[in-house]
């Protein structure tokens, strides 16, 4: 979710820089895939209780394979193949992101 004055493409730039270290002028391109997520699943907290649900938009970022550099809010990442990363994924939506992310790659 992006901060109130953020497009979708600004906040996954800000996300992908705080939380992984990739720099905000690489590529990126928006997936068609997005949700609604309830705020009830993210803890409610920062969108006061007249939000029942927060956007979900989904970006491919470009990554040249230099190094990451993890955020305060992780401790660790693994590079894994599609098959395991789709197992690791919670939530339907990352799934169906996923999906149309490897069929672009694919194709």
């Amino acid at each position: 979710m992006g901060e109130s004055y953020e497009s979708p493409e600004e906040a996954a730039r800000r996300e992908a820089w705080e939380e992984a270290g990739i720099g905000v002028r690489r590529p990126m391109k928006p997936l068609a895939s997005t949700a609604q997520i309830a705020v009830d699943n993210l803890g409610g907290f920062l969108w006061g209780p007249e939000v029942n649900s927060v956007p979900e938009h989904c970006f491919a970022v470009e990554f040249d394979g230099g190094e990451l550099s993890i955020g305060e809010e992780h401790t660790e990442f693994r590079w894994v193949d599609y098959e395991t990363a789709m197992s690791m994924l919670h939530w339907e939506s990352n799934r169906v992101a996923l999906e149309e992310l490897d069929g672009m790659l694919n194709s």
